[in-house]
């Protein structure tokens, strides 16, 4: 009788574990949401150059899907580096960029 009560615990217990991360799983993803929809009020329309804190400009022609950039982690980009404007003549260009943000 010991082992059904232990037996039913542990169960009891592994429940309780999986609806701990269905939980956290669900509050990230919605922490996620809203540091994504603060990021789209403060993002200028596509097209538009924005200058970061270390003196970069830069453009963003087409935007993705994909997870919000945390700062101090690696990121790989692909990039055009060209004179004058975004039809100007290209001087530098990569396909596998990386750097820390």
């Amino acid at each position: 009788q010991k082992e059904k009560k232990e037996a039913a615990k542990k169960a009891a217990e592994e429940v309780q574990r999986k609806k701990d991360k269905e939980r956290e799983v669900q509050l990230t993803s919605k922490k996620e949401k809203k540091k994504r929809k603060e990021i789209e009020k403060k993002k200028p329309a596509t097209g538009e150059f924005v200058k970061t804190h270390k003196g970069v400009k830069y453009c963003d022609v087409l935007l993705g899907k994909g997870p919000v950039i945390q700062d101090r982690k690696k990121v790989w980009v692909k990039y055009v580096l060209r004179a004058n404007h975004k039809t100007g003549k290209i001087i530098d260009s990569s396909s596998n960029f990386g750097f820390k943000m």
